[in-house]
């Protein structure tokens, strides 16, 4: 397990031994590496063009605000 956690994360992985304990398993800048790896199998597997890319993610950006908008419940707005 250990050799396959190392040949994935490369140096971005560490085991330690800390307080008697065997195989701490320690990630450095591990994040990053997640967010920009699947950022590029993202964006590999979309064969859409850049543009129609930056429209959806900025539906994405509006829609994600719409629903963290606070609205009243005890009023509802008329029609007019």
């Amino acid at each position: 397990m250990k050799y396959l956690l190392k040949e994935r994360y490369g140096e971005n992985i560490m085991f330690a031994k800390v307080s008697g304990r065997k195989n701490v398993v320690c990630f450095k800048d591990l994040c990053r590496v997640i967010v920009t790896d699947k950022w590029y199998s993202d964006r590999a597997a979309d064969n859409s063009s850049p543009s129609v890319r930056i429209v959806k993610d900025a539906a994405r950006l509006i829609a994600s605000e719409i629903r963290e908008m606070k609205y009243s419940m005890d009023v509802y707005p008329s029609s007019d």
